[in-house]
């Protein structure tokens, strides 16, 4: 959204294909958001959406969703997903993934085929396996 705000507060056009919008009615005070909701992706692996409260997360390569409640989770440490409770929200939170990713032109997919496994473990330390070597001192000036 900044290069099309730049644009607009010089009085350039903003190109076509540019898919951001303006912030200067939002700095003018006469509009308090620019979109109804946020969409993003990471190459071919993360889609998300957000709307003012929710956020949806999706990982199709390991079939892994993520809801957040914005409103009561802001810095996002609870997932709400695989409570049943939710499981309406992650619907409606799903069609609208859908639809914005329509709206962008985007066709991965938000399922695979085949999975991967979601868990993750960090490679064990590399150590070095030779001889330990002594650390060299400096050689102190003016020591007697």
């Amino acid at each position: 959204d900044l290069f099309p705000t730049f644009c607009d507060l010089a009085g350039a056009p903003v190109p076509e294909e540019v898919e951001g919008r303006s912030l200067v009615p939002i700095l003018d005070g006469r509009a308090v958001k620019v979109r109804d909701a946020l969409y993003t992706a990471y190459r071919d692996c993360q889609r998300a959406v957000r709307d003012e409260r929710w956020k949806l997360i999706r990982y199709p390569l390991v079939d892994k969703t993520q809801l957040f409640d914005l409103q009561a989770d802001p810095h996002e440490l609870n997932n709400l997903a695989g409570r049943a409770e939710f499981a309406v929200k992650v619907t409606e939170m799903m069609q609208l993934l859908a639809k914005e990713q329509a709206r962008y032109g985007d066709t991965a997919p938000l399922k695979v085929t085949n999975p991967q496994p979601a868990e993750w473990t960090p490679p064990a330390a590399k150590t070095d396996s030779g001889p330990a070597r002594p650390r060299k001192q400096a050689a102190r000036r003016g020591a007697s």
